[in-house]
Order: structure tokens, then sequence, then C-alpha cells
């Protein structure tokens, strides 16, 4: 019965989560499939940096 219950609830429990931990919404489309997008932080200095010392 706690199965039954826990499906459909899988889109609240994404956007709750992301939320607590303050990163971005998901994103949801529904353009012939369905699809979710999770978006996570990016440190763009920190990408250039490890990228400029992998150079040298």
């Amino acid at each position: 019965m706690r199965l039954v219950e826990q499906i459909g609830s899988g889109i609240t429990r994404i956007r709750d989560v992301m939320n607590d931990e303050g990163l971005t919404p998901p994103e949801f489309n529904i353009d012939g499939m369905f699809t979710v997008t999770l978006r996570r932080p990016f440190d763009f200095e920190k990408w250039v940096e490890k990228l400029t010392y992998n150079r040298i």
C-alpha cells in the first residue's frame, strides 16, 4: 500500500528536495515526450582555473 501512495508524488518530492537544498527548480517539459531538466550549481571561475591548470 505504501508504494502505491508514493507513485505520483515524485514531482512534488523532487521540487521540495531541490528547494530545501537551494538548487534551481527542475524544468518539466511535455512536448512529445516527458522530460525533466535538473541543473546543478556551476562555478565558472573554478572551471576556468581547472581548464587553465590542465593545459600548462
